[in-house]
């Protein structure tokens, strides 16, 4: 007669981007005319990390290596993030500033490996130099304010309202909190966001973690608005 052995279940972690598309590749978008002088020449880069397994995974880590010199780790990043742990289904958020040239096509291949008591999982990404609408035809940062106060672990709060002309559909949103190079991601680390207004159907108010969305119909006219709350986890003393 023959008989299997149950197999105990384990933890697995996966990675899912919420600054890019599904696949994990992300647009490093760059003004179309006057790069590096006007518009943006760096962006977080990040997603979701799940316990997708059946038990707790402990002592987790994520790092982001394989940049190069055309995108980079920026503002002081460093690549190494520990997590801790993730109960059976539990996400966390984790996000990256990244750097890059103004070269249209520039291409990297970084790969995020996540470790833990469930072994060593990985997901590649492919970053991409992009050039894009210059900012007064795209959209703008309508208004933005910085949350009082600043305490060595606490979370500080930036709410920024961007405004666009109308979308067409299949239009690509990109919304980031910084977008210059001497943004101090060591001092400030993005921990996630929040959509807490739009009148464009490529976001949800009530959203969360997510920096990039796709218009799933057109709107005509003018006067949109996209705005978010971002979440930053102070760590450095007197900055």
């Amino acid at each position: 007669m023959a008989t299997a052995a149950a197999t105990p279940s384990m933890a697995a972690l996966t990675y899912q981007s919420r600054t890019g598309l599904v696949n994990n590749s992300q647009a490093m978008v760059v003004d179309s005319n006057k790069c590096p002088t006007q518009g943006p020449t760096s962006a977080f880069v990040g997603g979701m990390v799940t316990n997708a397994g059946a038990t707790t995974a402990t002592n987790i880590t994520a790092s982001l290596t394989g940049l190069n010199g055309n995108v980079y780790l920026a503002g002081g990043e460093v690549a190494t993030r520990a997590i801790g742990s993730l109960n059976p289904g539990e996400s966390i958020a984790i996000f990256w500033f990244v750097g890059y040239s103004c070269i249209q096509g520039a291409i990297a291949s970084p790969t995020i490996t996540m470790t833990s008591s469930a072994g060593t999982q990985t997901a590649n990404l492919t970053l991409t130099v992009r050039k894009a609408l210059s900012a007064n035809a795209g959209g703008n940062v309508e208004s933005a304010l910085l949350g009082p106060g600043a305490v060595v672990g606490q979370t500080i709060y930036y709410d920024a309202t961007y405004s666009f002309g109308g979308a067409a559909d299949g239009d690509e949103y990109y919304l980031q909190p910084a977008g210059g190079p001497n943004f101090n991601a060591n001092c400030f680390r993005l921990v996630g966001n929040q959509i807490t207004a739009s009148t464009l159907n490529s976001f949800t108010a009530g959203q969360t973690n997510r920096l990039y969305s796709t218009q799933g119909a057109a709107q005509s006219g003018s006067g949109y608005r996209i705005s978010a709350r971002y979440a930053f986890q102070y760590l450095c003393a007197a900055t």
